[in-house]
């Protein structure tokens, strides 16, 4: 019968007859040290797991901030866009505004220099109504324009409060902004016209009195200062301009610590359109002094001078030249001729740095010049080479022969030896000043980088020499090695 007996060691005998086959016993020992290792192996995947989990979750939480980061940069390049574009069209908006309060002032202005002594009219009066109501838009436009110039300080800076860019400096400058656009020709009493009709047909011819010096009419004083909102005009070149919209160019100038600017951009355009902006300048300052000088000077029958005498007047005191048969006759006309002779200096300096950059050579015709100048040199240095040696073969000849020294043919060939050996000397001089005109900062940038180029290479050179000296010496101490085994070796087998 099958029997199964369990103790500190465990037997099992399946077949147990009487005496037909032997017992079989299994042995079962349970010993505590056999599951050591596995509970050891256990331990070491508990840790890798943790370990493995732990960088999982570290993986995740640096993506995830990775991704915010890249999503709240997106977030700011996208609203730095927006507001960029808000600008352009906040600057086109002030630029229409200001040139149609400009034209409209100027057809003010005409419709009453038309009247007799300057009376106000219906039409002139509507029309400074309209200039009023532009004045009141062009200043809530310039209001939202500075509240977007702080909202994008705001996003280039990381700033949360937009008030943190409102400095000192920046309320200055809006209220002088403000300041100058505010001024313009207001809407007076309105006019009758029934009562002027009345009044030109009841009066009676008087003499006429000449205004006096001093004299400016009312809207001419307040519409003069209005051609200051030209400064307008910068904004849209600036925001239209394709540096300011480029990224590379914006990027680059951030490295480079120069800001793209308004000044930037002008000088950028003055020098790849030179003609171009001086042409659009002059004609500015030439339509707006020459109809001012019309609006501020009169005739001696009290009527204001005519825009081609205006032109006139402002013509050669644009140029500096300031010879002309016609004159201000009134503090107003003079007081804009001064001005006027400042832009025109300004402008006549502009003109000479044109010519005198068109009138100097570039960088391949001064090689070509500098190359031909050698040449020319190097030609004459032969010539007069070979007349030194022919003025002293001359002299040794007429020494060999006993010419006394006073002869005048001697004394004549050594004049001429002396000058040739002169005119060599300065023809080694003006060779060596004459690589100095065509170092320029290009050559001076290339030979840098040249240097720079070189020197990198010579590092590299020695760094690749030192890892060869240290192989070689790894080998030389592992062969000293060998050969003191060798030597030992030796010396027990002997």
């Amino acid at each position: 019968m099958a029997s199964m007996e369990y103790s500190g060691q465990s037997s099992v005998n399946p077949f147990t007859t009487s005496g037909s086959a032997p017992s079989t016993t299994i042995n079962m020992t349970s010993n505590s040290t056999s599951s050591v290792p596995y509970l050891r192996s256990s331990k070491k995947g508990k840790e890798e797991n943790r370990q493995v989990n732990q960088r999982r979750r570290f993986s995740k939480q640096q993506n995830s901030v990775t991704d915010a980061f890249m999503a709240k940069m997106s977030y700011r390049l996208s609203l730095r866009k927006r507001i960029h574009k808000q600008l352009s069209r906040l600057s086109d908006i002030m630029c229409f505004i200001a040139i149609l309060g400009i034209v409209l002032m100027i057809i003010e202005n005409e419709l009453t220099f038309k009247q007799n002594n300057d009376k106000d009219t219906v039409a002139a009066w509507s029309i400074r109504l309209i200039i009023t109501i532009t004045t009141v838009i062009l200043i809530a436009v310039i209001l939202l324009y500075h509240r977007a110039k702080l909202s994008l300080f705001c996003v280039d800076h990381s700033v949360d409060d937009w008030r943190v860019g409102l400095t000192n400096k920046k309320i200055f400058l809006i209220a002088l902004e403000i300041a100058i656009c505010a001024v313009h020709p207001v809407p007076r009493s309105f006019p009758h016209q029934e009562q002027e009709n009345a009044q030109t047909t009841d009066s009676t011819p008087t003499e006429i009195i000449p205004h006096p010096l001093s004299y400016i009419s009312i809207d001419v004083a307040l519409g003069l200062p209005m051609f200051a909102r030209l400064y307008l005009l910068f904004r849209p070149i600036l925001y239209h301009s394709r540096l300011v919209h480029n990224a590379a160019t914006q990027s680059i100038g951030y490295l480079n610590t120069v800001s793209i600017n308004f000044l930037f951009v002008i000088k950028a355009y003055l020098t790849q359109w030179p003609e171009r902006c001086l042409l659009v300048w002059c004609t500015i300052i030439f339509l707006v002094g020459g109809w001012s000088l019309r609006a501020c000077d009169y005739l001696p029958n009290n009527e204001h001078i005519p825009l081609t005498d205006g032109m006139w007047l402002l013509f050669p005191i644009l140029g500096t030249v300031g010879y002309s048969n016609l004159a201000a006759s009134t503090q107003c006309g003079r007081a804009i001729c001064a001005i006027s002779g400042v832009f025109g200096v300004f402008s006549v300096a502009l003109f000479l740095a044109l010519v005198t950059r068109q009138l100097v050579l570039d960088r391949w015709e001064n090689y070509v010049h500098t190359f031909v100048l050698n040449t020319e040199l190097t030609k004459e240095h032969r010539n007069q080479a070979a007349n030194v040696i022919k003025f002293a073969f001359k002299i040794w000849f007429w020494k060999e022969k006993h010419t006394p020294l006073s002869a005048m043919r001697y004394l004549q060939v050594q004049r001429k030896l002396f000058r040739s050996i002169g005119i060599i000397h300065q023809i080694k001089q003006e060779q060596r000043h004459l690589p100095d005109n065509t170092i320029d900062l290009p050559e001076i940038m290339n030979i840098q980088q040249n240097t720079n180029v070189n020197t990198d290479e010579t590092i590299r050179s020695m760094a690749a020499l030192e890892s060869k000296v240290d192989k070689i010496e790894e080998q030389l101490a592992s062969l000293d090695y060998a050969l003191n085994g060798s030597q030992n070796v030796f010396y027990f087998s002997l």
